[in-house]
């Protein structure tokens, strides 16, 4: 213990002791004496012993008679660094594992600024009132006493918002203790009656023992049956354990909702087991979404009768442990190499077996092997020549859409994750994307990004690897090159500011130095009423060689009623249009509508040309759309 630690502690008993000099005796004063001497050493750091010492003396004094068996939060006021009031919580409880941890992540999900937390496990003895008779004496009951000093003081909606998810919290954690037993039966349970099906039900077994041993928390279990005639899974109610048990539950009674699924996701599954991500973050031990685990259940003549459902979260030992030695996984190692034509020694194996191991775990468990294979495949090469790549599919649930991007290291910063995201997000349609970066010894980064309820189908080019290698490709930089050339002060402002604001389609599927003329034009084309129109050469858009007749409108898209027969008198064959909507810094809408035309039927007389043409106030319809498919 350093010297300024126990000064930090020796001066707040002191001050405790200067209060309340006729309590120094009591068992109040032996509760927070052996409190503070449990803290860990910084957790003191930054405290004022003259502040803390009052919040300490109530709030032990309220917790030193325990009203009823569960949380107790007990909601202080105290004197803060900046001579300002502010909000103290002292959360009572029995020690349980997950317990402070999740109190913090409460904190978080409640967004309340923290100034210090701090927490030490005492044994105490109370009598049949509730009241502390003995602090410290061997083999008396485990109590956690957590301290949280926020940074403001908080309303009383938001307090009592704070205290509902502290104590929510809580009896979680309680629940997930009581049952923790029960949850390990039905983890062995089920992986007896895996291991009657077969070497692969085996390797099932095996994977659910060795969760159940080092590499899952479970917090919860329950069983969804078939019902003849219906297409939903129905949750078998007496079959509820941990966190599962309560319907009503805000997190937990939806955290299945879309998993397992029905019959016909559950029969057309490859893999008796599923491994996935559910939709929704828990309340305990970490801030990420819920693993969830689902065992299909035959008989023996193989039909399905239902699924085996566990939700927690994998631990530390699960990422740790190699793929090629952790049961289940290491059948799937096996079936990519094969897939790929790799021997299990050599080079290109080592390099798969790596790139396997560096992909987030949920990924290595749940993908279909002949989507890994390629994305191995791939990845090999880009060892040797690093560039951008982009690889997508859809979870076993189509719930969401998994996408990794690859890119030579130099070129990742967060601003690039952060921008991947909010493209992907855009040209999605997804809720929300999440981000998770690998940037490790090697010649590549990896880019993470799961997009939550994205919209279904996608067409994989248009709507997922353009948009995304877009902003890897450097369109930004490039367009920011060009402005940067004008010596108008304003007008280089203003592309400025519209560039930040483009629409990802549009970035997307036009080039940089095209943009940059479109914008121009928009800015010169002020007036309502009119369609400015300007020829593209060649490049208009990003991958083809076609040229590109640009019409710029303001308020309203152009009909193409009204402009096609003026092209044809021109001798202009129109292959394709698209149209994109961007609003200007004063809130007006304009629209670039462009008309793909094939370089060889540019008529000659309209190369580099301005003409304007009167519009109509009906819309641009198209007879020729850029095809969508299903993505994975």
């Amino acid at each position: 213990m350093t010297q300024a630690a126990q000064d930090l502690r020796t001066q707040t008993l002191a001050a405790v002791t200067a209060d309340q000099p006729a309590a120094a005796g009591s068992q109040v004063a032996a509760l927070i004496g052996a409190w503070i001497k449990s803290l860990d050493e910084e957790d003191l750091a930054g405290t004022s012993p003259a502040s803390l010492a009052p919040v300490l003396w109530d709030g032990f004094t309220q917790a030193a008679t325990r009203e009823a068996p569960g949380c107790e939060v007990e909601q202080l006021r105290y004197l803060d660094d900046r001579g300002g009031m502010a909000t103290a919580l002292l959360v009572l409880n029995d020690d349980m594992p997950y317990l402070v941890d999740s109190i913090v992540m409460a904190l978080r999900r409640q967004k309340a600024a923290v100034a210090a937390v701090m927490n030490a496990v005492l044994p105490v003895q109370r009598d049949a009132q509730g009241v502390v008779t003995a602090v410290g004496a061997a083999g008396a009951p485990l109590e956690s006493y957590v301290l949280c000093l926020l940074a403001e003081e908080l309303g009383a909606d938001a307090l009592a918002a704070l205290v509902a998810r502290i104590e929510m919290v809580a009896r979680d954690a309680a629940v997930v203790r009581r049952d923790a037993v029960a949850m390990g039966d039905r983890l062995t349970a089920v992986a007896a009656q895996a291991a009657s099906h077969g070497p692969d039900g085996q390797e099932v077994a095996a994977f659910l023992e060795w969760a159940k041993n080092e590499g899952y928390e479970p917090f919860g279990y329950a069983y969804y049956v078939v019902k003849p005639g219906v297409r939903e899974l129905e949750r078998d109610i007496p079959s509820r354990v941990g966190v599962l048990q309560d319907t009503s539950h805000p997190v937990y009674g939806t955290c299945l909702a879309n998993i397992p699924g029905d019959l016909v996701t559950l029969s057309g599954r490859a893999d008796t087991l599923s491994i996935v991500k559910a939709d929704v973050e828990g309340t305990l031990h970490r801030d990420q979404p819920l693993d969830f685990i689902g065992v299909r259940d035959t008989d023996a003549a193989g039909n399905i009768l239902g699924e085996h459902c566990f939700v927690g979260l994998f631990t530390r030992a699960a990422t740790a442990t190699p793929l090629a030695r952790l049961p289940y996984a290491r059948g799937r190692v096996a079936k990519v190499l094969s897939l790929a034509g790799v021997r299990q020694e050599g080079f290109r194996a080592e390099k798969f077996l790596e790139i396997l191991e560096s992909l987030p775990r949920t990924e290595a468990l749940e993908a279909d092997p002949e989507w890994l294979a390629q994305v191995c495949s791939s990845v090999v090469s880009l060892y040797k020549q690093p560039r951008a790549r982009v690889f997508a599919r859809r979870d076993v649930y189509a719930r969401h859409l998994n996408v990794l991007v690859y890119l030579p290291r130099e070129r990742y910063s967060a601003a690039v994750a952060a921008a991947l995201a909010n493209a992907l997000k855009e040209s999605s349609g997804a809720r929300d994307v999440r981000v998770q970066t690998l940037v490790a010894d090697g010649p590549l980064a990896r880019v993470y990004l799961i997009a939550e309820a994205a919209r279904n189908p996608l067409d994989l080019e248009m709507d997922i690897q353009r948009p995304l290698l877009s902003v890897l490709d450097g369109w930004h930089d490039t367009f920011a090159t060009l402005t940067d050339s004008i010596d108008d002060v304003p007008r280089r402002t203003d592309l400025r500011k519209l560039c930040a604001t483009l629409p990802v389609n549009y970035v997307t599927s036009t080039a940089p130095a095209v943009a940059f003329r479109d914008l121009g034009a928009l800015l010169s084309n002020g007036e309502p009423g009119h369609v400015s129109v300007r020829v593209e050469a060649d490049g208009a858009e990003l991958g083809s060689n076609a040229a590109s007749v640009r019409l710029y409108s303001t308020g309203a898209v152009p009909s193409l009623s009204r402009i096609l027969p003026a092209l044809q008198n021109a001798g202009v064959s129109i292959d394709r249009e698209q149209t994109f909507g961007i609003t200007m810094a004063d809130g007006a809408r304009h629209y670039v509508t462009s008309l793909a035309v094939p370089s060889a039927r540019l008529a000659s007389g309209w190369a580099g040309s301005k003409r304007r043409t009167k519009p109509s106030t009906s819309s641009l319809t198209s007879a020729a759309r850029p095809r969508s498919v299903s993505a994975m």
